[in-house]
């Protein structure tokens, strides 16, 4: 009986028969491992590229009214992206076995320092101080920090 093979893109090799039947046995997963790591992290990078550009469109908007409803939503923003970068890192661990405690530390520092500076961001918005320059500072600093996350 004549064989031919089929390579899969599931990672599995086909034995496929002009008979009743056919089987399929384990090849190398790991070409279609890295192919789904690879679209995974790019979807992934997408998401935070537009993440981070509504941010600085948020920023922006914010540093021009000084308004609560343009910090509620700037803050809603960062919050977003840093449940996604946390739900991130956890696939990333659990899929790939991946020690990232280095990594995670140095983010969950960052992202502690984001949140004082939303604070501070918040009383100087909530105390109607004028002094702009501040709070594009501010709004500046916080954008350095999540630039610096995203790395």
């Amino acid at each position: 009986m004549p064989m031919e093979r089929v390579r899969l893109t599931t990672g599995l090799t086909r034995v496929a028969t002009t008979g009743h039947g056919e089987r399929a046995t384990p090849a190398t997963r790991e070409p279609f491992r890295e192919h789904l790591v690879r679209a995974h992290a790019s979807k992934f990078n997408e998401r935070i590229d537009r993440a981070l550009q509504e941010i600085d469109e948020l920023g922006r908007r914010l540093t021009e009214s000084l308004s609560q409803e343009d910090l509620r939503r700037y803050r809603e923003a960062i919050g977003r992206l840093f449940r996604d970068l946390i739900r991130h890192m956890t696939e990333v661990r659990q899929n790939l076995e991946w020690d990232s405690s280095a990594w995670e530390q140095r983010t969950m520092v960052t992202i502690e320092r984001v949140d004082q500076r939303l604070e501070e961001l918040a009383r100087l918005v909530l105390e109607q101080e004028q002094d702009r320059l501040a709070i594009l500072a501010a709004v500046d600093e916080i954008r350095g920090l999540l630039l610096d996350v995203r790395m």
